[in-house]
């Protein structure tokens, strides 16, 4: 599966209470198309956001959703879309607006 590291970093603000919130950052972000239907004028994507854990060689081998998103594209944005799906992560980080950085594929997900 291939994931976008992406600048800036998705956010996660958690209210623990009233008077106090946490803030978890984020940096790699991947997306499914959900449903996928050939021909369709919008496709649907759920947009992961996390972290990537990479093993003592730093080799990246697994991902840990942390927040997850919907967007849309529609038969414009999806043009360029073939069998690199590093459009797909590029047109959505458009989205956002973040930049995608650089990308990581991890094999087994």
């Amino acid at each position: 599966m291939l994931f976008a590291k992406i600048s800036p970093q998705a956010q996660l603000i958690s209210q623990a209470n009233p008077f106090s919130s946490t803030t978890k950052n984020v940096e790699y972000m991947s997306a499914i198309a959900r449903p996928y239907a050939i021909g369709a004028e919008v496709v649907n994507f759920e947009v992961l956001f996390g972290d990537i854990i990479f093993d003592e060689n730093e080799v990246p081998v697994s991902f840990q959703n942390v927040i997850t998103s919907n967007v849309s594209l529609n038969s414009t944005q999806l043009a360029g879309w073939g069998v690199d799906d590093s459009y797909i992560l590029t047109q959505i980080a458009a989205l956002m607006p973040t930049t995608v950085v650089s990308y990581v594929t991890i094999s087994e997900v």
